[in-house]
């Protein structure tokens, strides 16, 4: 009865806002996608020049057929190519995957290989460039229109947490509606009498985190008030993410730079749920922010001194997967670890569950639904 309540409080009345999302889609000011896409083009085209000089004349675009060349179809590069270069002409050590042994040139080896071999560090440079453009160009991709000028995506949700997720639509146009990159959503405009909204919840998943580690027990009454006083507090009123990153920096919270926050934000995210340096290190070179696996295991360290109870509903956690072998959370759902090997993987995908979970159950009862019934009344 329980797991059939969630299923049509969660799923079944989410059907009919989705349908009317994935029907309706989200309307293109054509002009403006054709202006941006034309821009990328160009920029594209001119770091492909300078990539060439860069790397001494060595060509790292892909081979490019007689018909490709008289139809001016855009050379990409080669991820052959650029290993090639780096790591047989320019004798960089190779940089392999750490789960399937091979040899990677991926954005995180570019960005590693940058801070350590200067002399390849200006062509390393064009290389993301070169491919950040390129995302930012299939984002325009008119192929991904319907007739009508709008995009639709399918939805569905993530089995563990009911996150939504999109993808193509069943006609095959559309594409995932949730990544695309803020640099091109001026392309999309609302309709007629509309305007465009961003609903979020600020700092939803570490308010949730505070709740749950305010309630491991031994923990003194002015530390539970001070969790629960943060995980309730209005966003002007106590910014979780400055916290961290004074805590990280040593500094005054009101000394934190915008970049400063954005790493706290990250440190935050993974001590929350055991997430090491290396990983965090790696997950902030993606984004241009370069600290080597040691500085991050450092800003963990920070908040953990910030926030040491985390630690022990982290262990909470552990004993009741270990005796019960699921987690249920606040809405009924349920995540049944009997099958899963009892290590460390496990223990982050349990740590991560409940805040992950709730969050958007919490967005779509509160927010989704309602939402939806108003625009029909």
């Amino acid at each position: 009865a329980g797991l059939w309540q969630l299923y049509e409080t969660h799923y079944v009345q989410m059907f009919k806002p989705l349908l009317r999302m994935m029907l309706h889609g989200i309307a293109v000011d054509d002009a403006t996608r054709q202006k941006l896409d034309s821009a990328l083009e160009v920029e594209l085209k001119e770091t492909q020049a300078q990539l060439l000089a860069a790397t001494g004349g060595h060509e790292v675009r892909g081979n490019a057929t007689k018909k490709a060349i008289a139809a001016g179809t855009f050379r990409d590069l080669s991820t052959k190519k650029v290993q090639a270069w780096l790591y047989d002409v320019m004798r960089v050590p190779k940089h392999v995957k750490r789960i399937t042994g091979k040899t990677t040139a991926d954005e995180v080896a570019v960005r590693k290989i940058m801070l350590k071999h200067p002399k390849v560090a200006a062509a390393c440079g064009l290389i993301l460039t070169h491919r950040r453009t390129k995302k930012l160009r299939e984002f325009l991709d008119v192929g991904a229109l319907d007739a009508d000028g709008r995009l639709r995506s399918s939805y569905g949700f993530s089995p563990e947490t009911a996150r939504l997720s999109s993808s193509k639509n069943p006609m095959r146009t559309g594409r995932n509606g949730q990544n695309i990159d803020r640099e091109v959503r001026s392309i999309f405009i609302p309709d007629d009498g509309c305007i465009f909204l961003e609903l979020d919840e600020s700092q939803a998943e570490d308010r949730i985190v505070k709740v749950l580690a305010a309630q491991v027990p031994g923990i003194s009454e002015a530390r539970i008030k001070e969790l629960l006083w943060r995980a309730r507090a209005m966003p002007w009123e106590n910014d979780e993410h400055v916290r961290a990153a004074a805590s990280i920096f040593r500094c005054a919270e009101g000394a934190v730079s915008t970049a400063q926050r954005y790493v706290g934000k990250r440190s935050r995210h993974a001590f929350n749920y055991a997430i090491r340096g290396n990983t965090l290190s790696e997950a902030l070179l993606k984004e241009g922010y370069t600290y080597t696996p040691d500085e991050c295991e450092e800003f963990i360290n920070g908040i953990d001194r910030d926030v040491p109870e985390v630690r022990l509903w982290q262990r909470e956690t552990r004993i009741k997967i270990l005796k019960h072998k699921q987690l249920i959370n606040d809405w009924g759902r349920v995540l049944d670890f009997s099958w899963d090997r009892m290590d460390d993987d496990t223990f982050r995908r349990a740590y991560a569950f409940l805040p992950q979970s709730s969050v958007p159950s919490i967005l779509n009862q509160y927010g989704t639904i309602p939402l939806h019934r108003a625009i029909r009344a």
